[in-house]
Formats: structure tokens, sequence, C-alpha cells
């Protein structure tokens, strides 16, 4: 993180997306407001992280690593701060000092909660964000339901709101916890709870509104255009360059590893993903693998006492946000379930301490709760000796090569890349054209002629991996205008002149 060789980057967790926002954390402190090219107006990014790492670049908005570096030490920050929360959270459900550092040790020893957590976009701060809403909400709540309720409203409704900051999505979680506070407890007191859940839902309602303010007068939409480029359809001609629907079978097995993928649960998720590729085989596990689950957590609310409001509340969340997001990412992915993991991860980090509550609860009778928990950090232990062995040999992000190629041998060409995060940061000559960033293609989108694009900005390239380059090259407008040549695993298409 530190090496002074920009080299670094080639071997570091950060990834291709981050340097999206890494742009626009640029542009921002150098004054060129909310663009990803310096040019065109963007909000094709998470707000929160992006304006953190705005700060970053302020002492140099001109040096490339200070930025990098920057988010990165402050990731790594989030990392422990997370691990402190799930420690608190562990040790006031559990009630036992032990449960709380074997909560810490089991995440700080997954084998992905560093490499999510440094990977350069929203996810440490959403991580980070939920643990501590659901801190707030157990520390907060009143324990008497006709308590006053100030701090608890805005707490939970400030935490709410900088989560849904960090990740636009989670309004959907607001929405579950709101549901569960106001259906959770006595008939008798169901007015002042719902009173409760529209003041903290209010509250964060209230934090993200000038975001969502921005993005209609500015973009006419709440959607960010980044959410409307995975809806559009790249499809130069009649061909077209990605499927077009989500690949249902792959995306719900690849969605139920990660469900699974919680400190204690991971092995799970890969002995799922080992499995033959028989949609009969998996769709028997998985169903079981469900009931289990139910029966598992229904065993522990019926042993945990009745009036126990903000635990169960807790507990019933962190099982139905986890499902609920992996529903709906199994549908909004397509063929790109390989997100599921980065998106995924705040809320299976969330239920490891739930995980570990429910373990104990049910082998409470059997065995010391603290011999457990200490077990468990010897688990954790042998876990993370398997996390350090993954680390093991560079990661060789080809996207860094591409764009130190692309600076040094084409510095004055207009370039056209899909995947543009990080030849677009390092290359202010790359223009986006899947619509993450780059709001000019969206009209083209509308029409179906993308190809269209390349010839009105009049690009003297487009590179990309072979099997979307290729695609797109087959479009008439395109066609016998471009020769193509390789670098490493990339094609690069230069215009004839």
């Amino acid at each position: 993180m530190f090496d002074p060789d920009p080299h670094f980057l080639r071997e570091s967790p950060v990834s291709e997306d981050a340097y999206y926002a890494f742009s626009v954390s640029r542009n921002l402190a150098a004054g060129r407001g909310m663009t990803a090219d310096g040019e065109n107006l963007t909000n094709g990014f998470q707000p929160l992280s992006t304006f953190v790492g705005a700060l970053f670049y302020i002492g140099d908005p001109d040096d490339e690593l200070l930025g990098v570096r920057g988010f990165m030490v402050f990731s790594l920050a989030l990392t422990v701060i997370t691990a402190t929360l799930l420690a608190a959270l562990a040790r006031r459900m559990t009630g036992s000092g032990v449960a709380g550092i074997a909560a810490a040790c089991l995440y700080l020893a997954h084998p992905l909660s560093v490499t999510n957590d440094l990977n350069g976009l929203d996810t440490g701060c959403a991580t980070t964000l939920l643990a501590g809403s659901l801190m707030a909400y157990l520390k907060l709540r009143p324990s008497q339901p006709d308590g006053p309720a100030r701090r608890f409203v805005f707490g939970v409704g400030a935490c709410l709101g900088l989560l849904c900051l960090a990740r636009i999505d989670c309004v959907v979680g607001v929405c579950i916890l709101a549901a569960l506070h106001t259906l959770h407890g006595k008939r008798a007191h169901l007015g002042r709870r719902l009173r409760d859940a529209l003041g903290f839902s209010l509250v964060a309602a209230a934090i993200l509104s000038p975001w969502l303010v921005s993005n209609v007068v500015n973009f006419g939409s709440l959607m960010p255009i980044s959410g409307q480029a995975s809806r559009n359809p790249i499809t130069p001609g009649t061909d077209g360059v990605f499927p077009q629907g989500p690949d249902v079978a792959s995306n719900v097995v690849e969605a139920a590893r990660h469900v699974v993928d919680t400190p204690l649960l991971f092995p799970i998720g890969k002995l799922l993903n080992r499995l033959p590729a028989s949609p009969a085989l998996q769709g028997v596990f998985l169903v079981a693998m469900a009931l289990a689950g139910v029966l598992l957590l229904r065993r522990h609310l019926s042993a945990r006492p009745p009036d126990g409001g903000a635990e169960r509340v807790v507990v019933l969340f962190v099982a139905l946000n986890l499902a609920v997001f992996a529903a709906m990412y199994t549908v909004m992915f397509g063929s790109a379930s390989w997100f599921m993991g980065r998106y995924l991860h705040p809320a299976n980090v969330a239920a490891g301490p739930v995980v570990l509550t429910v373990f104990l609860t049910l082998t409470g009778g059997a065995f010391p709760r603290r011999l457990v928990a200490a077990g468990l950090v010897l688990v954790a232990v042998f876990l993370a000796g398997d996390a350090v062995r993954g680390f093991q040999g560079p990661n060789n992000q080809s996207n860094y090569d591409l764009a130190m190629h692309l600076r040094s041998r084409y510095p004055d060409l207009a370039i056209g890349m899909f995947q543009s995060g990080t030849t677009g940061y390092f290359c202010p000559n790359v223009k986006n054209l899947d619509g993450k960033v780059n709001p000019e293609v969206h009209p083209y989108f509308e029409t179906g002629r993308l190809a269209d694009y390349v010839n009105d900005v009049d690009l003297d390239a487009v590179v990309d991996w072979p099997r979307i380059a290729d695609v797109f090259m087959r479009d008439p407008v395109l066609a016998g205008r471009f020769s193509g040549t390789d670098y490493g695993e990339w094609r690069i298409y230069l215009r004839d002149r």
C-alpha cells in the first residue's frame, strides 16, 4: 500500500469499478464537480464513499496514487471498526464477552473480509454502517414500550440514513427494519412502535433526500445512471454483447453460496460451489439448507424470552435482509453473478453475530458458553491461516497494465471502452461506453445504436475483451473501419485513417 512504485496497484484488492469512484473523487477535489471524465456530469457512483474519497485528493488532485492510498487506509480503519461493532453486537446478544471476541476474530479471519473491505468501493462503508445501525437499534431502543424514544429515533435514523448514502439499495433494509419494529410486540403498543418506525425512517429519508433531489434535478430520475445502464441492452446491430436476461439457475446457486458465506458458515458455501452442476442436486441442497435455517431460527426464537424485542427484531432483520437482497440480486445481475459476493458482503457480515447467537443458544444447555466461544476463537485462528494462504501470489490485474500501455503508446487517441474504470482513471482520453458514468451514451442505448456514438464522437480506438470488442465491431457502421491487435487478454481496435 505504501510502496512508492505504483505497480503495487496490480496486486492490490482494489477493483476495476472502484476507479470510476476514484475518478469522481479526484475531480471533486479539483473543483471539476461530479464528473468521471472531467466534462460530463455523472451520478453513477455510491455517494458517501465517493465524497469521503475526495478528501484524500485535496492535498494534490493530480497525484493518482494519493487518494487510492488514503482510501485504502480509511478502509482498513473501517475493518477494525466493524470488528469492534460485531464484538459489541455479539456480546450484547449473548451476554458473553468471549462470544464478542469470537465474533470479531471470525470476521477478521474470514477469507473475504479484508478483500471486500479494501476493494475501493462502498463495501467497507456499508458493512460498518449496517453493523452500526444494528448496534444503535439494540442500544437505543427504549427498554419500556412507553419510554422516551427521541434518542432512539434520531440515532437509528441517522445510522440508517448514512447507510443508504453508502449504498442506495439499502433503502430496502430500512423498510424491512421499520416493518419488523412495528409488527413485533404487543398489540397494545402498536401505535407507539409505528410512530417510532416512521420517525427513524423519516430521519433516514431526510439524510438521503439531497442526493435524491440532485438525481432528479440533474438527471431526471431517482435512479443513478449506473443503475439505468445495467438495464440497457448493449446490442450493436443485431448481436448482443451480453446475455439479455438473468441466468437464473447459476444466479440462484451463486446467491445461495453467498448467503451462507458468513463467518462460521462459509465452508458450506464452498461445498455448494463444488457440487456437480446438477439442478436437481443443487435444488435439493438449497431446499434442505433453507429448511434447516428456518427450523434453527424458530428454535432459537422460541428459546428466547418473548419480551426480548430488540434482539428478536435484529435476528429476524438479518435473516430477512439477507434473503431479500439475495433474491433481488439474483434477478438484477443478469449474467454478472460474480458481483454478488461484494454486494451481499455487508449483510453476510451482519449475520455473523446472529449465527453465533443462535449457535450458543442451541448449544447452551450442552456446553458451557465460554468453552464454545473460546473454541470458536481457535477456529478463527485456523481460518485466518486459510485466508493468508488465499492472499499468496499477485492478483495480476491486467486492467492496470492495459492502462499503462494505452497511456504510453496512444496518449493522443480518443479511446472507447466498456470496462473503463482503471483505464479512464489513468488515461483522460478514454470514454466510458457502458453508460455507468457517461450519460452521453444513454440516448444511443434508447435507439439501440450504440455503434453510432463511436462515429459521432469520432473515437480513434475501441478497446475491450475480445468477446465484447469483436461483437461490437461486427456492426455495419463500424465493420471494416478498424483494425484489431492484441495486448495480453485485451483486443485493441484502431480506426483506419
